[in-house]
């Protein structure tokens, strides 16, 4: 180790060489020493050997940089982003830094691009990587050719990700180049799963039957897929005991397939028939209020022409062969004649020929006649009618009255007990006739008849007294129609 002042003083010819010799000494050795030399200059090296480690004198000649450790290992100042401790001539600011204790970084024009972390995590636009790779930024390109991937490899087996030569986004299971392709995106964003070439947004392709799409949760799965021997689109629930399948939207369930199998259409919704063009359709639809669950079960076989569809009323439908026009009879319901001054049968369909009145055992508070009045759409009419009626007794004795608001029944006392028929027939034209033979003592018969036209088809019939004020206080009152 040596050091020297790089003055040679006068003296003696083996002073000066001795002097020079110590000069020398000083310069092929580094200026080495355990403390800095006393005289330093511009750019002057010095081998710290209490540091071990090589240092230049700054060009101010104020502090040393220290450039290598003594050993041969390179050691370079930390620096910062805008001054990297290792840099390109000319450009000051592009360089390697240490940002802190375990950190090695990379920085262009004065900014840190690249960090290495004290655990490995490489960040890329971060500082503070939290993976072993950690990219910030809106866009980061992997490669700039015709097949450009990520690999990503595991102990358990590899996988590589990247953009094709056909400008679709790939996905493979194994190492690149001989790996499977598990899932496409293509230029279109269409999404293929077990095809390279979809054709759809999502396009499904499996190897297995009917188990192309699975929907699972708790273990127990739906599937959705192509039923290979017929074609059929196949929908399958692994849960034993499962409910089956529902079809709503925002208005709420409008379809479901119950685990029986049974289709059921909420909300009073039609099941349509569309014709050939589906310009039109015929539909089936539930009331709007049903009383009780009704099944019906169609005919095993197809009736003979002419036959209609009948129920045994308990749910069971046949063919029928229907009966000849004007021989179908229906009855109206009973109405209790205890209160009120008029009772009226309404809905009587159109095709009604005759009408039958049923009296059994009627009777008022009052003694006025009774008055049978019909009417259409429009009301009840109450003008019109030439109506005459008598009351015959066993010794002979008639006693008559006629009206034009009704047809009239005799009645002449509160205590009379009505008991009878009248018949009202179609003439033709909505003119109706009617007849009515009743008693209402054991020596006393009503008899009588009468004729009215109405403004319209027949709709309704009421029974009702000449005063318009009596009240029904006995018996039952019903009607019969037929066609």
């Amino acid at each position: 180790m040596a050091q020297h002042d790089y003055v040679i003083a006068n003296g003696s010819g083996s002073a000066v060489r001795s002097d020079l010799n110590n000069a020398l000494s000083a310069i092929v050795s580094l200026n080495s020493g355990t403390s800095e030399p006393t005289d330093t200059f511009a750019y002057m090296l010095w081998a710290d050997t209490t540091a071990g480690v090589l240092k230049i004198r700054n060009a101010a000649n104020n502090a040393w940089i220290t450039l290598r450790e003594l050993d041969g290992t390179l050691t370079i100042e930390g620096g910062s982003a805008s001054t990297p401790g290792l840099y390109f001539a000319g450009d000051a600011n592009t360089g390697i830094y240490s940002p802190g204790a375990d950190q090695l970084a990379v920085s262009t024009g004065g900014t840190g691009r690249f960090f290495v972390d004290a655990s490995g995590n490489v960040g890329i636009g971060t500082s503070s990587p939290g993976y072993a790779l950690d990219v910030a930024s809106s866009v980061a390109q992997v490669g700039a050719f015709a097949d450009a991937f990520i690999q990503y490899k595991s102990t358990a087996g590899n996988w590589h990700v990247g953009a094709s030569s056909s400008n679709a986004y790939t996905f493979y299971s194994g190492t690149y180049g001989t790996g499977t392709e598990r899932l496409r995106i293509d230029s279109s964003g269409n999404v293929g799963i077990g095809t390279s070439s979809p054709e759809a947004p999502l396009e499904v392709v499996g190897s297995t039957d009917g188990d192309q799409l699975r929907v699972k949760q708790s273990g127990h799965y739906y599937r959705i897929g192509r039923e290979g021997s017929g074609g059929h689109l196949e929908f399958y629930g692994s849960q034993s005991g499962y409910n089956g399948y529902i079809f709503s939207g925002a208005n709420g369930e409008r379809l479901r397939i119950d685990s029986s199998g049974n289709v059921i259409i909420n909300g009073q919704g039609d099941l349509r028939f569309n014709d050939s063009d589906n310009s039109n359709w015929v539909a089936l639809q539930a009331p709007a209020t049903v009383a009780s669950n009704v099944t019906w079960s169609l005919p095993a076989a197809d009736g003979s022409g002419d036959q209609v569809l009948k129920t045994d009323g308990s749910g069971a439908l046949g063919w029928a062969t229907p009966l000849a026009q004007g021989s179908i009879i229906t009855a109206a319901t009973a109405v209790a004649s205890t209160s009120g001054t008029s009772i009226d049968f309404t809905g009587i369909p159109s095709w009604v020929k005759r009408i039958t009145v049923m009296f059994d055992g009627v009777s008022t508070d009052g003694a006025s006649a009774y008055l049978v009045q019909i009417g259409d759409s429009g009301g009840i009419e109450t003008t019109g009618y030439v109506s005459t009626g008598n009351t015959l007794n066993n010794a002979g004795g008639t006693a008559g009255n006629s009206s034009t608001a009704g047809f009239l029944i005799n009645n002449g006392s509160a205590t009379y007990l009505l008991s009878g028929i009248m018949t009202i027939v179609l003439l033709g034209s909505n003119t109706w006739v009617s007849s009515h033979t009743a008693r209402v003592l054991t020596t006393n018969v009503q008899v009588g008849a009468g004729t009215k036209t109405l403004s319209d088809t027949l709709t309704q019939v009421r029974i009702t007294t000449a005063n318009g004020t009596d009240t029904f206080d006995a018996g039952n009152i019903n009607i019969m129609y037929e066609g």
